[in-house]
Formats: structure tokens, C-alpha cells, sequence
């Protein structure tokens, strides 16, 4: 997840054809540890967050948006990988039983 976060503030760096030293300098940090951040090496701390949203004028929700899916993504790719190892029949029985209560739970939140 870090990584992820790194890497689109990496993207979006570079979409303001800032490099990453010149980045670094406007938020009054070492290209080192810039680079360490976007390389998922070290979490920026939350006031270095907002200054980075700041200077690349994008809000955190495109820059956590992905990164907030990619962990639910990552479980429903667990869960594949365990439903390829089981016979046919149970599969078909378990994605049964997912369907049924994803429906019932769309019923329940209409309500």
C-alpha cells in the first residue's frame, strides 16, 4: 500500500515536470528521502503529506484512492486463489452463497 501511495505521488510529480530534486526543494526536503517516499521506502508524516498535496495540487483522495482499493483487492484475490484450489461443485456452492448475500445486503442497505 505504501508503494502504491509512493508511486502515484511519483506520477503525478512528474506530470507537474517537476524533477525530484526541484520537488524536494519546494517542500524543504532531501531528494533522498523523497525519493525514499516514493519508492515506498519510508511513510511521509502527515504534515508532509498535506505539503505534497499541496505542491502537486491534487487532493488525497487520488492519491490514496487506489491504494485504499488495492488492499480489498488483494483479499479477493485470496479468495480466488482458495476457490480455484476446491472441486467444481463446492465452488459453485460457495460463489452461490456470495451472490445470494451480496444481494441481501444491496436489499438491507436500500432500507
Amino acid at each position: 500500500m505504501i508503494n502504491n501511495i509512493g508511486e502515484k505521488i511519483r506520477e503525478y510529480r512528474k506530470k507537474s515536470n517537476l524533477s525530484l530534486e526541484q520537488f524536494a526543494e519546494l517542500l524543504d526536503l532531501s531528494s533522498t528521502h523523497i525519493g525514499n517516499i516514493e519508492r515506498g521506502v519510508k511513510t511521509p508524516t502527515l504534515q508532509t503529506f498535506i505539503k505534497i498535496l499541496n505542491t502537486l495540487n491534487v487532493s488525497s483522495d487520488v492519491i490514496l484512492g487506489n491504494s485504499l482499493n488495492s488492499k480489498n483487492e488483494i483479499k479477493l484475490k485470496e479468495i480466488f486463489n482458495q476457490l480455484d484450489e476446491l472441486p467444481e461443485m463446492e465452488r459453485e456452492r460457495i460463489l452461490d452463497l456470495f451472490s445470494y448475500i451480496i444481494e441481501n445486503s444491496k436489499k438491507f442497505n436500500k432500507n
